[in-house]
């Protein structure tokens, strides 16, 4: 077998695992809980090296961690009917947009 068959081969199993859920590779150690304390220490302004000590993790996880985890978002103030436009108008931007 030559090493192109090879790699096709692995890429469709791959691409087959992952359709089924599976995912390889070493399994994260910053949970979601880690991941809540590391982004609130890092808020108030800690260093990636303090983090890392206290969550008893290396400062590349956090980092990584950090870098990938969604943030939280602002809080909106105002009307309601002020928020219903700004997702109204958001939404037929998005409409014309596909359009063309």
């Amino acid at each position: 077998m030559n090493g192109r068959m090879i790699s096709e081969r692995t890429t469709v199993s791959l691409a087959a695992a992952k359709v089924r859920g599976r995912v390889g590779g070493r399994p994260t150690v910053m949970t979601p809980e880690r991941i809540a304390v590391a982004q609130s220490m890092r808020a108030q302004k800690a260093t990636w090296e303090t983090i890392a000590t206290t969550l008893r993790v290396g400062s590349a996880s956090v980092r990584r961690a950090l870098a990938t985890a969604p943030t939280a978002e602002p809080e909106r103030s105002g009307s309601p009917d002020r928020l219903f436009y700004g997702v109204a108008r958001t939404l037929c931007q998005r409409t014309t947009s596909a359009v063309l």
